[in-house]
């Protein structure tokens, strides 16, 4: 081997080498740079989608067959009242931003989510909470679109912000839907995993509809029943509304009357349903978008 064969091996070799130092040297400090990271945020959330139907409100065709839930609402999926009560307190975050997502495993897609809101209106008018001539034509006007609710990032010492998602639980996502004809507006928000609804609010455009053929008491029970409350503790009611408390009174259940005219021409154009914290009205979900 002479020198010029020499020379070009030990090129070679120290080329090699170089190029291997650098690759240790580059993982090292992608290594250093997560460990900081995730010491910072607590976590890196990339959920696992698995339809394309939320969001936007509309509907959309996909390929692929989502491992998303056959059964609206099981026994399997009812959630205990201190879960509840920490959702409620999820939606209620000061400083939160509502972001909207794809169903993931274990959430309703948006047929799904459409069909136990209807099922649910359904069951309040079997028992007298929603007047029958209401839903007698079918809606013109339907927009569902699926959400959850990041609570807000407390920021490091440093002036280095990383914002990244917070990972939540399947069932601490809402499905916000909205139905609405000539006769009247519904607007619903459900649980993303047992399609039960939390908050109703029924409005009616027709002269004449009367919403008082329960008072707010029994629409309080018929309600906590349809949620699966057993029981209950305290009770606070007047004309237009009533609340009751469950599970220690951790968690209540509001029925509301929405009162137009007066004395003898007095009538009711509508009523809210809600779960909230107890003490605590439940927050219209007034979502703005992050960007």
């Amino acid at each position: 081997m002479n020198k010029q064969d020499i020379y070009t091996t030990v090129g070679v070799a120290f080329s090699l080498m170089i190029a291997f130092c650098g690759w240790i040297l580059t993982n090292t400090l992608l290594d250093k740079q997560e460990t900081v990271l995730l010491s910072v945020t607590g976590s890196i959330h990339a959920p696992s989608v698995l339809g394309t139907t939320a969001g936007t409100g509309n509907d959309a065709n996909s390929n692929s067959t989502p491992k998303i839930k056959t059964e609206l609402i099981t026994d399997e999926t009812k959630l205990e009242e201190g879960v509840m009560a920490k959702i409620l307190a999820n939606w209620n975050a000061p400083k939160s931003h509502a972001r909207p997502h794809e169903p993931v495993e274990g959430q309703l897609s948006m047929e799904q989510a459409i069909t136990a809101a209807k099922n649910g209106l359904s069951h309040f008018n079997t028992h007298g909470i929603i007047p029958p001539e209401l839903l007698k034509d079918e809606f013109t006007r339907t927009n569902a679109s699926l959400w959850e609710n990041q609570p807000a990032i407390k920021e490091n010492q440093s002036d280095t912000r990383v914002k990244v998602s917070m990972e939540l639980p399947p069932e601490y996502s809402y499905w916000a839907i909205t139905f609405g004809n000539e006769k009247m507006s519904v607007q619903l928000t459900l649980n993303a995993v047992t399609g039960a609804i939390w908050r109703a609010d029924i409005f009616s455009y027709q002269a004449g509809t009367i919403f008082a053929n329960l008072d707010v008491v029994e629409m309080v029970e018929i309600y906590a029943a349809y949620l699966g409350l057993n029981g209950g503790d305290s009770l606070s009611f007047n004309e237009t509304w009533a609340s009751k408390g469950f599970a220690g009174d951790i968690i209540s259940v509001t029925a509301t009357k929405n009162e137009t005219g007066v004395d003898s021409t007095k009538s009711y154009s509508g009523i809210s349903l809600y779960l909230s914290e107890f003490g605590r009205s439940a927050r219209y979900m007034n979502i703005v978008v992050e960007k």
